[in-house]
């Protein structure tokens, strides 16, 4: 038999290397390509994904400032921030994120009165409105308040015209995808004003069940008056009676004789002041009670 060529010896081990080389070569284009797919796949989370590293608690104050900014630019008072407020609403804004809902009740079906109390405040009216947006949206604070602002429900809460709220707070929370907000408003401050002739005495109850009160509160009170008056403070119904009785003007627990007076106090059930016009002249007296 003939012996094959040289050349003819060589030119198999050839063909095989190159059909090796051109099959790695096939390999790693579609290798490539399979990578490049799953990169493109999901942009937009790409994105997102840096979202769940706001600052919530700076959103949180961002939005509640742009609030105040427009009740000041409406012509009403800015709200005073309370920390309790803020856990209340904190803690509204996780739950509807955790359990993927959105509603003023929360799964247990408590309100943001409810809410409230369970952070231990006493309040005489509360109000809450809600936002779900996107956690990419820019410029959270505009965008939240400007679409409450739109909506005459939620527009009626930040706005005030009564001046019914003086606290709140806002709550954020944000995910991967979506960030819940929860602005919480409430009224703390009980006022009063009396015009008192000279002498004349006038009755404050600090724990006021026409008010709802359940239990004691911590209340600062804060008198203002044309003229000089007297503050008595008594714990019980029957020590500010036995006073009254007696005619005297003597007490353990007074602040005698000023226009300006600032007290803080235990409102416990049937705790009252007595306030007198220690002048001989008409008292304009203002006093506000504020709890908590």
């Amino acid at each position: 038999m003939e012996k094959p060529s040289k050349k003819r010896r060589y030119i198999f081990p050839i063909i095989l290397i190159l059909v090796f080389v051109l099959s790695l070569l096939l390999l790693r284009s579609v290798i490539m390509k399979f990578s490049i797919i799953q990169t493109s796949q999901s942009p937009a989370l790409i994105k997102t994904y840096g979202s769940s590293t706001l600052d919530e608690s700076s959103l949180s104050r961002e939005i509640f400032n742009e609030i105040n900014r427009k009740r000041l630019e409406l012509g009403n008072n800015p709200l005073e921030w309370d920390e309790r407020i803020y856990q209340a609403a904190k803690a509204h804004s996780i739950d509807l994120r955790t359990h993927e809902t959105f509603s003023h009740h929360n799964v247990e079906g408590a309100s943001v009165a409810d809410r409230l109390k369970n952070q231990d405040l006493f309040f005489l009216v509360a109000a809450e409105n809600l936002f779900m947006l996107k956690a990419s949206t820019e410029n959270i604070p505009d965008f939240v308040v400007e679409g409450w602002m739109n909506s005459p429900g939620h527009r009626w809460v930040m706005v005030d015209r009564d001046k019914f709220f003086t606290h709140g707070a806002v709550g954020v929370t944000c995910g991967n995808l979506s960030c819940y907000v929860t602005f919480n408003c409430a009224d703390f401050i009980v006022s009063k004003k009396w015009t008192l002739k000279p002498h004349y005495y006038v009755k404050v109850n600090l724990n006021d069940e026409s008010f709802g009160f359940q239990e004691s509160y911590p209340v600062d009170i804060k008198i203002q008056s044309s003229s000089p008056v007297d503050m008595y403070f008594f714990d019980s119904l029957s020590h500010m009676n036995a006073f009254i009785k007696t005619g005297s003007d003597r007490s353990h627990d007074n602040i005698m004789n000023q226009t300006h007076i600032s007290d803080r106090r235990l409102a416990q059930k049937d705790a009252c002041l007595l306030i007198k016009n220690n002048s001989n002249s008409i008292a304009d007296v203002t006093c506000e009670l504020i709890y908590n």
